[in-house]
């Protein structure tokens, strides 16, 4: 399963493995519910989905707001309130938004 609309470090980026242990604390051992979207499957048959943590919220609002993921502008045409998320944890230097240049996921596979 992808996430919609977002895309967060690799695991060998600055904050991928942040990332990575955010994602299973948030959902380990707990109930989720994925929501697929019209985009139905990428590339890779992986479905893409928003998921939501029920009582907690959407996990691709959780790592915005942790600043371990950027709204991914080529798949989330309609995310502005995820893009409002975003803004914060940069003004506020969360996460991945204390480096002052930090490289987006999309960016960084292109030039490995």
């Amino acid at each position: 399963m992808r996430l919609h609309g977002i895309d967060a470090p690799e695991t060998n980026q600055p904050y991928g493995q942040a990332a990575r242990g955010f994602v299973s604390n948030a959902i380990l051992f707990k109930t989720v519910e994925i929501q697929p979207t019209s985009q139905g499957r990428d590339r890779y048959g992986r479905i893409v989905a928003v998921v939501e943590i029920p009582g907690i919220g959407v996990l691709q609002e959780l790592l915005l707001d942790a600043g371990l993921a950027w709204v991914w502008p080529r798949y989330c045409k309609d995310c502005g309130s995820w893009e409002r998320i975003q803004a914060k944890a940069k003004e506020e230097k969360r996460g991945l938004w204390v480096d002052g240049q930090p490289i987006p996921p999309w960016e960084w596979r292109r030039g490995r």
